[in-house]
């Protein structure tokens, strides 16, 4: 079945609820139903036409499923192109990657997360976009203790009609 065409304000509304909705959803966790979610925008600058958001949020869960997959890939292996989520966001170069560091930070003993985006003009194997994160975190985040530390792909986005 061929994908719908949407006109450019559908686009951009589509656009705006792809950007929007995790922080959406973060902010209210108990809200599992994507209805329930998009009427709490109501009345916010983050309100879009239920239909868009109903199409970002089929993306998104879509994207999460291949996520699940990306994480269990061998650390040599490229995270394969249908993987990717299509990028609506003005991305600098063709990829972006996101890690999300689960661990203690040392100064205040409290458990936290720290995401990190690398924007790449290549597709990058699993062990480079890790490598790269790293040697962010240690310099960003040197409080963030080694130990029990957990790092995921949490986002691998390809930008909008960019050559792979």
């Amino acid at each position: 079945m061929p994908e719908p065409v949407y006109t450019g304000y559908m686009q951009e509304q589509i656009a705006r609820a792809d950007n929007w909705l995790p922080m959406i959803a973060g902010a209210s966790p108990e809200i599992v139903n994507v209805d329930k979610l998009w009427q709490t925008t109501r009345g916010t600058p983050h309100y879009v036409p239920r239909a868009a958001f109903r199409i970002a949020a089929a993306a998104q869960k879509e994207h999460e499923g291949a996520l699940e997959l990306v994480n269990r890939l061998e650390t040599t292996d490229l995270i394969p192109r249908r993987w990717h989520k299509e990028g609506y966001q003005h991305l600098k170069e063709k990829y972006l990657y996101v890690v999300t560091y689960d661990g203690f930070n040392l100064d205040t003993g409290q458990k936290e997360k720290q995401s990190i985006g690398y924007y790449t003009d290549e597709a990058k194997t699993v062990d480079e976009i890790n490598d790269a994160t790293d040697t962010v975190r240690e310099t960003r985040y040197p409080q963030m203790a080694l130990v029990g530390l957990t790092s995921s792909i949490t986002a691998a986005y390809h930008k909008k009609r960019a050559a792979y």
